[in-house]
């Protein structure tokens, strides 16, 4: 039976169709579908149009096909409303398999074993499953936390930027760097130019890579703020920690950083969690899972 697997985010959707043997025939990259950005009929309006240009380009009948997906916005208390928003697009194929997005990546950097996946992207979130057990610690949002995630690094250096640029701390290249970012030669045009972006979140957590640069040359205050990232990511994975010892492994672009965040990551982690690179990405996540649907039967 064909898959067609999906790792829908908070600022893209990836699409993949495999064939019964696991090869690729097609994949397909679009904008978000989470419904808090697109609400729910935007959500089932792009799902149906995104499967129906699969399946025209992968010649796939979609009532043979198995849908693997994992969602950004599908987590508990939201799941019946997602799943009744699609209900008229996922009626139509063969079976569905829906997830989190956090579980299909946990899934894919694991190679589907038990263990700890730590997500930093624009959020963050860690997600486990050990011995049966599913945990979760993080994922609130931006209001209420996203700790050690872009936004927060991007935050922070704006946090560290305006100090400087008052005199409250010691002027060092964050400051050019930030205000070289957003294009701005007077550190008080840093205002207007987040709020008139459209997209704060986005355009602040786009700084991480900025402040990343920065501490590959040195800069003691972006080194510090990717140090207090990695403490913060460190936490939630070891709120989620169980007897034993567990894998752990990353996902997301916060981690594109290297060994600026793995680092003082492994330092933070309790001494039962075994730091580990990931296997695939999520949507080998989504394969897995839609084989293990298709094999309980």
């Amino acid at each position: 039976m064909r898959v067609i697997a999906i790792d829908a985010g908070g600022t893209k959707t990836r699409l993949r169709c495999y064939d019964e043997d696991g090869a690729v025939l097609f994949s397909l990259e679009r904008g978000t579908m989470h419904p808090r950005q697109v609400g729910y009929d935007g959500m089932r309006e792009r799902l149906s149009a995104w499967l129906g240009e699969v399946a025209r380009e992968s010649r796939t009948d979609l009532e043979t096909t198995v849908l693997s997906a994992g969602l950004a916005g599908y987590g508990p208390g939201r799941e019946r409303a997602v799943e009744d928003a699609l209900e008229p697009v996922l009626c139509h194929m063969g079976g569905v398999v829906l997830n989190s997005d956090a579980e299909i990546a946990r899934l894919g950097a694991l190679g589907g074993a038990d263990g700890i996946l730590v997500i930093s992207g624009t959020g963050s979130i860690a997600v486990s499953s050990i011995g049966g057990r599913r945990g979760r610690a993080g994922g609130w949002g931006s209001s209420f936390g996203d700790e050690g995630s872009g936004y927060w690094i991007g935050r922070a250096a704006l946090g560290e930027a305006s100090q400087q640029a008052d005199g409250r701390a010691e002027r060092t290249e964050l400051l050019r760097g930030v205000c070289s970012h957003f294009g701005v030669s007077d550190p008080f045009g840093l205002v207007s130019a987040v709020s008139a972006s459209g997209d704060e979140r986005g355009v602040v957590a786009s700084l991480a890579r900025t402040v990343a640069d920065l501490a590959r040359q040195g800069d003691a205050p972006s080194l510090h703020i990717l140090d207090a990232a990695a403490h913060e990511l460190s936490r939630l994975v070891n709120a989620l920690v169980g007897e034993g010892r567990t894998n752990c492994s990353w996902s997301g672009g916060v981690f594109s950083m290297g060994e600026l965040i793995t680092t003082p990551l492994s330092r933070y982690l309790s001494p039962k969690v075994s730091l580990c690179a990931p296997q695939g990405g999520a949507l080998d996540g989504a394969l897995l899972a839609a084989r293990k649907y298709v094999t309980s039967f």
